[in-house]
């Protein structure tokens, strides 16, 4: 099973780019991840007139593409993380983006902007007042925080 970390914060804070830093350090050092976004903009699911947004735009319930590296699923309905996290199995970490209110271990992304009541962060990047903290570049010892975290 996979260990699940939320980089949670603000709009704008920097959660895409340290979650993609992330994951180029963990991918040098042979540690596989996954990423899931939730979108709340009715993301478009496909690139315009492809094959499979016409499928799904005809109406089917989902539809998939795939070649000799990767696979694309696009489904109607609603989701779970669980259910999405168990399509990453080989994942070692699975990075959520956003997900502030959820159970889930949470980096946070400092900003002007403040949430109360936010739950289960285990480290703060950026300019902040609580600790452990970190800057946005320490990307090596955010990544060694986080294993250490996991591992215990």
């Amino acid at each position: 099973m996979s260990d699940i970390i939320a980089v949670s914060g603000a709009k704008n804070s920097g959660k895409t780019t340290l979650i993609e830093r992330l994951i180029k350090y963990y991918d040098k050092i042979g540690i596989k991840t996954a990423a899931i976004k939730h979108d709340g903009h009715n993301f478009a699911p496909d690139r315009e007139n492809s094959d499979s947004k016409r499928f799904y735009d005809s109406g089917a319930i989902g539809t998939a593409v795939f070649d000799e590296d990767k696979v694309q699923i696009v489904r109607r309905g609603t989701t779970n993380i669980s259910e999405i996290t168990e399509i990453f199995s080989g994942a070692d970490i699975v990075f959520l983006e956003g997900f502030k209110n959820s159970e889930y271990p949470k980096i946070w992304m400092c900003s002007d902007e403040k949430f109360d009541n936010i739950k289960n962060i285990i480290a703060w990047i950026g300019e902040c007042e609580n600790s452990p903290k970190f800057l946005r570049d320490d990307i090596k010892e955010i990544a060694e925080y986080i294993l250490d975290f996991i591992r215990r």
